[in-house]
């Protein structure tokens, strides 16, 4: 095959007037990678890369990142960017995952329970904390439930508008599609944050 322009894209620019390197990306599914590095494979490419800039090539054996090292009228050459490591030659800190901190904010439905994920929770996700707001002064208790198992318990207070948050958290762990719900003990409603971290 050859060059496929729709399977190009940039991944980053680098600002006006910088000299900082761009980065693009290429795939081709028919080609291997060693065609793709070949001569002349990006003679067609639009946008033009700059001489350093790199490409991230998927081709349909394995991948590289190439920079590119040379452009001449019609001719782009690439070469290898990238050095190949042995397995345990890296030492020091590894990579940690990040933490993504989210909240979800319900009405409760009097003693009805209510998925706060709308059905059940879209991933593995640990809850960290609860806090209500009285949209009325029913007197009462507000449980969150994991699973049917209790998460924490929240005393309503009797002052429309009024917050409390929860004191104790247990059974905090939830795993995708689990049923997270937050009801009332009574006919009183109130708005529900929960607030929870991911992976």
């Amino acid at each position: 095959m050859s060059f496929v322009n729709r399977n190009y894209a940039i991944v980053s620019t680098a600002g006006y007037d910088s000299e900082a390197p761009q980065m693009f990306a290429y795939k081709s599914a028919d080609d291997t990678l060693a065609t793709i590095k070949g001569s002349g494979y990006f003679n067609n490419v639009r946008p033009l890369p700059n001489v350093k800039d790199f490409i991230i090539i998927y081709g349909s054996d394995s991948s590289d990142i190439v920079v590119v090292t040379t452009i001449t009228p019609n001719v782009l050459v690439v070469s290898g960017a990238e050095t190949a490591l042995a397995n345990g030659s890296v030492t020091g800190p590894k990579t940690e995952l990040l933490k993504f901190y989210s909240s979800v904010a319900v009405l409760t439905n009097g003693t009805t329970p209510v998925e706060i994920f709308g059905t059940t929770a879209p991933s593995n996700l640990t809850l960290t904390f609860a806090e209500t707001f009285m949209t009325d002064v029913t007197a009462g208790d507000i449980i969150l439930k994991n699973n049917g198992a209790t998460v924490t318990t929240i005393t309503k207070t009797p002052t429309l508008g009024a917050s409390r948050g929860a004191i104790t958290m247990s059974n905090t762990s939830v795993t995708a599609l689990d049923s997270v719900t937050v009801e009332s003990t009574t006919v009183g409603n109130v708005f529900a944050i929960v607030n929870f971290t991911a992976p």
